[in-house]
């Protein structure tokens, strides 16, 4: 039997769940106390994921960097490698709100978008 404890960070509450494999590969959940605690104790044990957040280069506009952020949380384990793809990423002004910057990431229907508008210079 496997175990490890998570602080929930579904709402600011902050439970401490303790998470636990059975022996069947059940998976028991306590010390939550609502059930999206409970959803988020199951999927930081089975599939643990994240929303990116970052910066890319801009080319021409009046500030040099914008703001972006994964549409969906990606696998934790693959933050590291989205991270040095957005080093690679410039856009040229303009760019706007929810414009995509990379597509389909990782094989999954989830993009990186812009989330702040920048002018041309």
């Amino acid at each position: 039997m496997m175990e490890k404890n998570f602080t929930c960070v579904v709402c600011p509450i902050g439970c401490s769940l303790h998470v636990k494999e059975e022996k069947d590969g059940s998976i028991d959940v306590t010390g939550n106390r609502c059930k999206r605690g409970l959803d988020y104790g199951i999927n930081e044990w089975t599939d643990p994921r994240r929303i990116v957040t970052s910066t890319i280069g801009v080319v021409g506009g009046l500030e040099p960097v914008t703001s972006v952020k994964t549409v969906s949380p990606i696998p934790k384990g693959r933050i590291m490698e989205l991270m040095d793809m957005l080093n690679k990423v410039m856009v040229e002004a303009p760019c706007s709100e929810g414009m995509v910057v990379l597509e389909g990431i990782f094989g999954e229907d989830n993009d990186v978008v812009v989330t702040r508008d920048v002018v041309k210079g």
